[in-house]
């Protein structure tokens, strides 16, 4: 457009107007007259006769600066009336011009102050800007309903519903054309009014939002563990006793033996004979030389070679110094030093008011021990139990029995740390004690290579999934997978990675072994096996 002042000239009223946007150019004509063009605001403006009739052959330029005197005249007159009128937006207007902030720019969204804002996109797009914002005025008010004020704070019930609007407006308008998004939001408004109130901000969120915490609740329903589920994973007795499990209680009074200290064994890691004592020896040349690892198989320059996991080459000097130790494994023996209980007695000891509500147990439970190195062998050094969920019934440490002293702590691979034991206060008997209070022998243990968890319990249960037996091993037999490389293999998760001087955590091995048997148990149900 060409300016409005080129095509009508001067201002009949240029010395007096006050005309803010005036289509006259004010500039002053040359005139025939000597007199002094009037200066004063109440002089009378000339008569039309004297104007003249067309515009003169050559007029100053209209970019060029009126004096001085007129000019600082004109803006007072201008101003004056837009300063009175608003002082605060001239304020503002000041205020933002000295940040150097764009007038122009539009909010993201305006906090707790109504609907939000949407930036317009620097680009065409299949729908107006202006009807994107009416359909956020309308999800905002929906999501406003959902959020109601006696649930949520109000400032918490309006930030959230503004940042949902446009996330739930931004979501359907990438996913929608010009004829489709109409409908998408009308659907997305209608599905919002069928929404229960979120009680919390947890419930709160999208349409989107709203889908992913149904998928996670019915995937979790999906492999919620119950012993209905479960009960076809159960291993039989014979089963368990190919496993070394101890399925009866060994004949013999039980805990007459308690302690081997003066007596001579054969160490369970050098494989030397010594004596068995609770003073440790100074002299490397009675210590204990050897590798913490175990022997694998490993395939060198097409030879298959039998080396320890710790020093992968053949004849390796052993790695490790320390006390002699050795480990019982006949039930017989283990029954001399703690007896065994079968779990179907475990109750019988409860008060009165206990026993008569045996619901109390739970249906599933996850296990697993923790074992040092004393005079009377291996013996409990921490339990852990977890319920079907996860959550922990029981995690605490086990003083050795009396007249047993500790001889290594082998926190590599128990995590028992140093003051560890000197804190606890339950023995065996009372760990069964406590595990009365929630297990029966109709409760299923979890765990893997549970046969060494329930010997170090004392404890004979035959309601048992190892998933060492649950994942057999490709060779057959006893063969077993490692717990480590079994999580990682089916679960594709990665345990016992922590710092080797900490020990890993029982409670990471017993929700492993949980997750194995959820995983287990899905399969079944979709008929994968």
């Amino acid at each position: 457009m060409f300016p409005s002042c080129k095509l009508f000239g001067l201002c009949p009223d240029w010395s007096t107007c006050r005309v803010f946007h005036c289509p006259f150019s004010h500039q002053p004509q040359p005139s025939t007259s000597s007199a002094p063009l009037p200066t004063s605001s109440t002089a009378a403006a000339p008569p039309t006769s004297a104007l003249p009739q067309k515009r003169p052959a050559a007029p100053r330029s209209v970019n060029a600066a009126p004096p001085k005197r007129l000019e600082q005249a004109r803006l007072a007159r201008v101003q004056e009336p837009a300063q009175a009128a608003s002082p605060a937006l001239n304020a503002n207007t000041a205020a933002a011009a000295s940040q150097g902030t764009p007038k122009s720019a539009p909010p993201t969204a305006v906090a707790n102050s109504g609907p939000p804002r949407l930036v317009p996109p620097r680009s065409l797009s299949h729908t107006p800007a202006v009807t994107r914002q009416k359909m956020i005025n309308a999800l905002y008010a929906q999501f406003l309903e959902i959020y109601t004020p006696g649930v949520l704070p109000s400032s918490l019930r309006q930030t959230l519903a503004s940042d949902h609007a446009l996330r739930q407006e931004e979501y359907l308008f990438s996913r929608s054309t010009k004829a489709t998004y109409r409908n998408a939001i009308i659907s997305a408004l209608a599905r919002l009014k069928k929404r229960p109130p979120a009680r919390s901000a947890d419930e709160a969120g999208t349409l989107e939002d709203e889908a992913e915490r149904t998928a996670a609740l019915a995937e979790r329903e999906r492999g919620r563990l119950t012993r209905k589920r479960v009960e076809a994973f159960v291993h039989p007795v014979d089963v368990l006793a190919q496993f070394d499990y101890v399925v009866s209680v060994p004949e013999g009074p039980g805990g007459d033996h308690v302690s081997e200290e003066g007596n001579t064994r054969k160490c369970e890691r050098c494989l030397r004979e010594f004596v068995v004592t609770s003073e440790l020896s100074q002299d490397d040349r009675e210590a204990c030389h050897y590798h913490f690892g175990r022997m694998v198989t490993e395939k060198a320059a097409g030879v298959r070679q039998r080396v320890y996991s710790c020093c992968p080459s053949i004849g390796a000097t052993p790695c490790q110094v320390g006390p002699h130790v050795f480990k019982d494994e006949k039930p017989s023996v283990l029954h001399s030093r703690v007896a065994f209980v079968p779990t179907s007695s475990l109750r019988r000891g409860l008060p009165s008011s206990a026993s008569a509500t045996p619901a109390t147990a739970v249906d599933i439970v996850a296990l697993d021990c923790e074992l040092v190195y004393t005079t009377a062998g291996m013996s409990l050094a921490r339990v852990t139990v977890l319920s079907g969920s996860g959550s922990v019934l029981l995690d605490e440490h086990v003083r050795p029995p009396t007249g047993v002293a500790v001889v290594d702590l082998n926190t590599r691979f128990s995590g028992v740390q140093e003051g560890d034991l000197d804190k606890a206060v339950l023995d065996v008997g009372g760990v069964q004690r406590a595990l009365a209070q929630f297990v029966d022998a109709e409760t299923i243990f979890v765990g893997h290579g549970l046969e060494n968890d329930l010997k170090a319990l004392r404890l004979v249960h035959t309601r048992v999934i190892d998933t060492a037996i649950l994942f057999p091993h490709p060779n057959g037999g006893t063969w077993r997978h490692s717990l480590r490389n079994l999580t990682k293999d089916v679960l594709r998760k990665f345990i016992q990675e922590g710092d080797p001087t900490i020990g890993h955590s029982a409670k990471d091995d017993a929700d492993a072994a949980l997750e194995l048997v959820r995983w287990k148990v899905k399969q079944h149900a979709a008929g994968k096996g």
